[in-house]
């Protein structure tokens, strides 16, 4: 190493500098060092806390979980039990209550001039009847409502939709309802007091409360459902049927003489007369007069067909 020219000892001088700046400086590292590491220390402390918080908080979680999906599995468990139940005792009301009351009544509809019944698949769930009269008014001068007149009534009509499926048996229910359709063909075998075709009678009933004597007026059939083939197997028909025999004169409106014990009804048919009907009946015709008093008939000799009549026991 140099040595500074007149500078009595400089080189040691500049030397001792050196050493004691860098000693100085390596203690300043030295505590920048332990201030790093402290500072960790501190900092790692509150995260390694946070960091088992956060494993208990889970731990807990978990616990509750497993314990609310037990609650909810032995919750579940009871209600599957209690509707168990409640399925069996409703099996075993509605047992009881067929039991009690027997079979349900289908309704049916028959063919009064061929005596085919034809039964419906599956009773209908509401039906509708329709009634008008026929009123007239006269000008009323001078008044705020005329007067009315009758002018007749009209007749009585029924409207249902009847439901037909014969999917499962993989046949045509056309085969089930073009007995209804032929309702609304002419019967060549029937005639009206002008000597013209008409067609059919039918009678609609539902059990023995009550029947409707009438005549087709309207279908409307709408298939919805088909086999790979086209066949049509499932069918919604829209019925009206019209009044033909006026209200009490069919099953169920008197029950004082229709469903009196012994009692029977006949429907009148083509041809039909009040002595065959009493020879048939009682193989005596003389008894004519017998059915025209409990039938209240004002004219005998004029029956109408489609009409219930009244058979009791033979006197």
């Amino acid at each position: 190493m140099a040595i500074m020219p007149g500078v009595p000892g400089g080189g040691e001088q500049v030397t001792q500098g050196v050493q004691s700046a860098a000693e100085g400086l390596s203690e300043q590292v030295r505590e920048a060092k332990e201030s790093v590491e402290t500072a960790v220390e501190n900092l790692t402390e509150p995260a390694k806390e946070v960091k088992e918080a956060a494993e208990s908080a889970k731990e807990a979680a978990e616990s509750a979980v497993k314990e609310v999906s037990e609650q909810v599995k032995e919750a579940k468990e009871a209600v599957e039990g209690a509707i168990d139940a409640v399925s069996g005792l409703g099996s075993e009301i509605a047992s009881a209550v067929m039991a009690a009351i027997g079979p349900l009544t289908k309704a049916t509809i028959k063919n009064l001039d061929t005596g085919v019944t034809i039964p419906c698949m599956f009773s209908p769930k509401e039906y509708s009847f329709t009634k008008t009269n026929r009123w007239s008014s006269n000008t009323a001068q001078g008044q705020n409502v005329p007067d009315c007149i009758f002018s007749g009534g009209q007749a009585m009509t029924l409207t249902m939709e009847l439901f037909f499926d014969t999917y499962e048996k993989k046949k045509d229910v056309r085969s089930l309802t073009n007995e209804i359709f032929k309702l609304m063909r002419i019967n060549p075998d029937a005639m009206d007091k002008n000597f013209q075709s008409r067609p059919y009678l039918c009678e609609f009933q539902w059990g023995y409360t009550w029947s409707f004597v009438a005549v087709v007026t309207s279908i409307t059939q709408k298939f919805t459902m088909f086999l790979t083939d086209g066949t049509p197997v499932r069918s919604t028909m829209n019925v009206v049927f019209q009044q033909v025999s006026d209200e009490g004169k069919y099953p169920g409106q008197n029950p004082t003489t229709m469903s009196a014990p012994g009692y029977k009804t006949r429907r009148v048919k083509q041809g039909d007369t009040l002595d065959w009907i009493a020879h048939e009946e009682y193989g005596d015709s003389s008894l004519w007069r017998f059915l025209a008093d409990i039938n209240d008939l004002e004219d005998p000799l004029k029956l109408t067909v489609g009409r219930a009549l009244a058979i009791p026991p033979k006197p």
